[in-house]
C-alpha cells in the first residue's frame, strides 16, 4: 500500500470514529431531552401468610380496604393458646416459693447466730456450728433456685405470648388489600399458604434503565420529573432513591429507581416518562416553574 493510501485510510478511520462519537452524543442528548419511558409500580407489594397452622376465626378486612402497618387483618382460633398464656402469667407472678425460701434462709441465719453465741460459752460444739453454717448455705441455694425458676417462668410466659401473637396476621405496611386468598372458617397449614396481598401505591416506585453516560451523573436524593398521560396530562416531581452499581453491558444502561408521592392514589402500572436532565442543573424554583407550566398546559 502506498504512503498516500495509508494516510487516506487513517483519515477515513478518524472520520468514522468522530461520526460514531457524535452519534453517541446525539443519542444521549435525545434520551436526556425526551426522557425515558417506564412503568409505575407499588413501593410495597407483599403476600402475607400465617407462621403456624390453624383455623381462621376472624377476618375484619375486605378487598379494597385501607390498612395501616401493624393492623390485624386476620386471626386464627386461639382459645387454647390464650388459656396457656393465662396459666403462665399466673406462674410468672407467683412469689410464694421465693418468699418461703427467703424465710428458710432468714431462719437458718438466726439459728447460726444463736449457735455461734452458744459456742463462745461452751454451750454448743464446733460440729453444731458447722452444721448451722451448712444450713445457711443450703437455704441460700434454695432461694437462688426459686428465683431462677421464677425468671424461667417469666420467659415461658413471654414465649407463650409471642406464640399467641402469631395467631394474629398483621399488615406489614400502610396500603390497600388487593386480594384475599382464603375465607374465615377455613384452615391454614404449615405450608405458608398465602392469605392476603397488600400493596402500597403511595408512594409509587418507577424502575427504569437510563443510558450509562447519563446514569453515572445521577445520585440518590436527586430530582426527577415524571410525566403522566393517562386520561389527563400531569407532571410530578420525584426523588431518586437508588442508582444501580452494576451497569448492563449489553444495553449500556443503569437501573434507576424513582419515588413519586401519590396522594391522589393513581393506579400503578401506568406507562410514564421520566426526565432527569431538566432538573439536574436547575434550582428548586425552576423545577416548580416546570411543574406549574405542565399543569397550565394540561388545563
Amino acid at each position: 500500500m502506498s504512503k498516500n493510501g495509508g494516510e487516506m485510510k487513517s483519515k477515513l478511520n478518524q472520520t468514522i470514529s468522530l461520526i460514531f462519537v457524535l452519534l453517541l452524543g446525539c443519542v444521549g442528548a435525545i434520551a436526556e431531552v425526551s426522557g425515558v419511558e417506564a412503568v409505575t409500580r407499588p413501593s410495597k407489594d407483599v403476600t402475607i401468610a400465617f407462621l403456624r397452622s390453624g383455623r381462621i376465626a376472624t377476618m375484619p378486612v375486605k378487598v379494597g380496604a385501607k390498612v395501616q402497618e401493624g393492623q390485624i387483618v386476620a386471626e386464627l382460633e386461639d382459645s387454647a393458646e390464650q388459656i396457656q398464656v393465662k396459666q403462665l402469667k399466673l406462674k410468672s407472678e407467683d412469689q410464694t416459693l421465693v418468699r418461703a425460701r427467703q424465710a428458710s434462709l432468714d431462719q437458718a441465719k438466726v439459728e447460726l447466730k444463736k449457735i455461734k453465741k452458744a459456742f463462745k460459752t461452751g454451750a454448743s460444739t464446733e460440729l453444731e456450728v458447722e452444721r448451722a453454717v451448712l444450713q445457711v448455705t443450703m437455704a441460700k441455694a434454695e432461694l437462688d433456685l426459686a428465683e431462677f425458676q421464677l425468671t424461667l417462668a417469666k420467659l415461658q410466659y413471654e414465649e407463650a405470648k409471642a406464640q399467641a401473637d402469631r395467631m394474629k396476621l398483621k399488615s406489614p405496611a400502610n396500603g390497600t388489600v388487593e386480594a384475599i386468598m382464603i375465607d374465615a372458617g377455613e384452615a391454614v397449614d404449615m405450608q405458608m399458604k398465602p392469605v392476603m396481598r397488600i400493596v402500597q401505591i403511595d408512594p409509587m416506585w418507577i424502575d427504569t434503565p437510563v443510558p450509562l453516560l447519563q446514569g453515572k451523573k445521577l445520585l440518590p436524593g436527586g430530582d426527577a420529573l415524571v410525566d403522566f398521560d393517562f386520561g389527563d396530562k400531569e407532571t410530578r416531581k420525584g426523588k431518586i432513591v437508588h442508582v444501580s452499581s452494576v451497569a448492563d453491558p449489553a444495553s449500556e444502561t443503569l437501573w434507576v429507581r424513582v419515588e413519586v408521592q401519590n396522594a391522589s392514589m393513581r393506579p400503578s402500572g401506568e406507562t410514564v416518562r421520566v426526565r432527569f436532565v431538566e432538573v439536574e442543573n436547575v434550582g428548586g424554583d425552576d423545577v416548580k416553574s416546570q411543574l406549574d407550566q405542565s399543569k397550565s398546559g394540561s388545563e
